[in-house]
């Protein structure tokens, strides 16, 4: 029932954000409707899970998650900034125009995920920095 729950959120929440949106905007809105609907399963699912096993270690996870969250609206916010500095660039279409594309989701994305594993190193987000030594350690082989 918990998948039911997260269905129905997504389809309830797209179809609101949606029609509120403008073109430019369905894309985002759809992110939002997306991440509401697993907020609401994962909420359900603490739920659930607290219950049958008799408690979960929810101040590990609140923990986790504001620090988190801080480590995002950090890297997000600087990402937005180097938007912001790249919006007054010309807008040529065409092959030049997907090459520039290109650099610019290089750099604004560099900029947030460089920005977000530095910041998980520093605040010791072990769930990023496990999940990164991971994949470079595969890497080097």
């Amino acid at each position: 029932w918990i998948q039911c729950a997260v269905a129905g959120t997504n389809i309830v929440a797209a179809l609101v954000l949606v029609e509120a949106a403008n073109d430019h905007n369905t894309a985002p809105a759809l992110v939002v409707a997306y991440t509401a609907a697993y907020a609401v399963g994962a909420l359900l699912s603490s739920i659930v899970l607290r219950r049958r096993l008799g408690g979960l270690a929810l101040r590990g996870t609140v923990r986790f998650l504001v620090r988190l969250a801080i480590a995002v609206a950090v890297s997000t916010a600087l990402a937005a900034l180097v938007l912001v500095a790249l919006a007054p660039l010309p807008d040529p279409t065409g092959a030049e125009g997907l090459g520039l594309s290109l650099v610019e989701l290089a750099l604004i994305g560099g900029v947030d995920v460089i920005t977000l594993l530095v910041l998980a190193r520093v605040m010791r987000i072990r769930e990023i920095t496990d999940v990164v030594s991971v994949v470079t350690g595969r890497l080097r082989r």
